[in-house]
């Protein structure tokens, strides 16, 4: 479970920050962040009606441009190994991806899904939505055990002077009879680990970018 840091916040001031729902916010601070010139991650819980589970959201500064960001996103960020996930790519642009996991962990059956990030909106001021839903998984199930994961959200990509400020919210029904406390600090683990990934990777590949050293993403 992740711990709020001695900075931390107040439900009123989350309230402030994440309009629409009641909020359980932490501020983990800069330390927590661990990634040079990123701002202080935010996170709150959101209670929505009739969910079984927290709708997630979590924030920062970074000074990267909106889109540098989103091609990271679109690139690299979905390229990363993560032992407990098992991808296969469907469809993939820089408009529209679509893929399916198998997630595995101790103890527990595994998850099936499928995943797209979709490109839904680019403001007049360089702001950029990337919004990710789940679907039935494409492609041969693993068995019958496996577990539809339901999952929906978006990232948000907003220029703030020199910076943008990235928000992730995430809803993610894990199925299955696991009670949603005993998995609330995975997810917001998850979340917070999403959101620092995606910093670290958007400004590495800024620094690429600036020093015409490639334009991989």
């Amino acid at each position: 479970m992740i711990r709020p840091s001695a900075a931390g916040r107040s439900k009123r001031a989350g309230r402030q920050a994440f309009p629409g729902g009641a909020v359980d916010q932490r501020n983990l601070g800069t330390d927590r962040v661990r990634v040079g010139g990123v701002g202080p991650l935010l996170l709150a819980f959101v209670n929505l009606p009739g969910e079984r589970f927290d709708e997630l959201r979590a924030s920062t500064l970074v000074p990267v441009a909106p889109q540098i960001i989103a091609d990271f996103l679109f690139g690299k960020y979905l390229d990363q190994e993560n032992a407990n996930i098992r991808r296969t790519f469907v469809k993939r642009t820089r408009e529209l991806t679509i893929w399916s996991d198998v997630l595995t962990a101790p103890a527990v059956d595994p998850r099936c899904y499928s995943m797209q990030f979709e490109r839904s909106r680019q403001g007049a001021d360089g702001e950029v939505t990337v919004r990710l839903s789940s679907d039935d998984f494409i492609g041969p199930r693993p068995g019958p055990a496996c577990i539809k994961l339901r999952a929906r959200g978006q990232w948000r990509m907003r220029p703030v002077g020199n910076a943008t400020r990235i928000t992730y919210t995430s809803l993610t029904d894990i199925g299955g009879s696991t009670p949603a406390m005993l998995v609330r600090g995975t997810l917001s683990s998850s979340a917070v680990n999403s959101v620092r990934k995606l910093a670290a990777g958007a400004l590495e590949l800024d620094a690429q970018r600036r020093e015409g050293g490639g334009l991989e993403d």
